[in-house]
């Protein structure tokens, strides 16, 4: 019910104001205005208004109103409305606990700490949301809007695989929140379409520079035998230093290198098949004292004074070329490796003639 009284001249702070006056509900509800005209528009507006709805809009606290219009604005920017919105919350069994953007990645580290996650790839996920954190952190997870995240990554001025690493990482914690029960939300905002990206040929050591390398490698402690193992075995580095020479069988009849589960990326156990050059250059390597480093840094520091440094994972993607283009099996390949065969496929197939593969199997120190 509301009760409309007029429009009255105030003097407000020595300035002229015109004031509206009505009652919704016995409820005084007052507005001013600069001029008599939008005072009675407003006044007119309030009379024409049957149901009492804009009335009642206008007497709502100034905090009601404002989290309205946020609630409104949201829903736009997602291309819904709030009738929407509180009918697919009436529709919902239960309603499930928000948390921020901040709270989420916190919980989400957390989590993958407790699931022993390697610490190369926690560190990865860290950086990415401490730098989405800046901008959203006091965001709740279910109220970031898709159009807000993509401008943000926009203005960030990341190279093409950079977007794409984030958007991955997003969703990645999206969906890891969601399945610990908490609400994120109907609309993804990280549902971004990644961007199309030419892969480059893998860099690779020319045939020439290879038995070089080796030799000047076997000269370091720290870097013999991690390259021996990466370059003619198909480890990573990280695998490399944590494989020991109780690993190796160097003398059976078909020599292997076992990586264990601990220490490989996919914490999946699997014994490499090696050539007789990589069963050589083993032994080269312990005889000239050679031993694993105790880190990755120990190990990338120790080659850097050596002057030995490469572009990021040539020795790897050499092993990986050389070997598919001399034994032309990709199983065999992917398997020494720890890759898929489609891996294989799509990034070393074709990059080596066999005559340089032969040669690279062939070489003995």
């Amino acid at each position: 019910m509301k009760k409309v009284k007029g429009v009255t001249k105030q003097d407000v702070r020595g300035v002229t104001k015109y004031m509206t006056e009505y009652r919704i509900d016995g409820k005084r509800a007052r507005r001013f205005f600069d001029t008599k005209r939008a005072a009675e528009l407003h006044l007119k507006s309030i009379k024409n208004d049957r149901a009492g709805a804009v009335a009642k809009l206008h007497a709502l606290p100034d905090d009601v109103k404002i989290d309205l219009l946020n609630a409104y604005l949201r829903a736009e920017k997602n291309g819904y409305n709030i009738h929407q919105a509180c009918a697919e919350y009436e529709k919902s069994p239960e309603c499930l606990p928000t948390l921020s953007f901040e709270a989420a990645r916190d919980r989400f580290i957390a989590g993958k700490k407790l699931k022993n996650l390697r610490p190369r790839s926690i560190k990865t996920y860290e950086s990415t949301f401490n730098h989405v954190g800046m901008t959203f952190d006091d965001y709740d997870l279910n109220q970031i809007a898709k159009v807000d995240f993509q401008d943000w990554l926009l203005e960030q001025g990341f190279e093409p695989k950079t977007v794409n690493n984030y958007i991955g990482h997003c969703n990645t914690l999206r969906n890891w929140i969601a399945k610990q029960n908490f609400e994120v939300g109907r609309f993804n905002p990280f549902d971004i379409e990644k961007i199309e990206i030419d892969a480059d040929d893998p860099e690779i050591f020319a045939i020439e520079d290879v038995e070089t390398y080796l030799r000047a490698a076997l000269q370091v402690p720290e870097v013999g035998l991690v390259v021996v193992l990466v370059l003619l075995c198909g480890l990573r580095v990280s695998e490399a230093i944590h494989t020991t020479p109780k690993e190796f069988k160097l003398d059976k009849e078909t020599p292997t290198v076992t990586v264990r589960g601990a220490a490989a990326k996919k914490r999946q156990r699997r014994i490499i098949e090696i050539t007789p050059n990589a069963v050589a250059w083993l032994k080269a390597a312990m005889a000239a004292g050679c031993v694993q480093p105790a880190t990755e840094a120990q190990f990338i520091k120790a080659r850097k004074s050596a002057k030995l440094q490469t572009a990021a994972n040539v020795m790897r993607h050499s092993f990986c070329s050389y070997h598919v283009a001399r034994f032309k099996n990709k199983n065999e390949t992917a398997q020494a490796a720890g890759n898929s065969p489609q891996m294989i496929d799509e990034f070393y197939r074709e990059l080596v003639e066999p005559e340089d593969a032969e040669k690279f199997f062939s070489i003995m120190p």
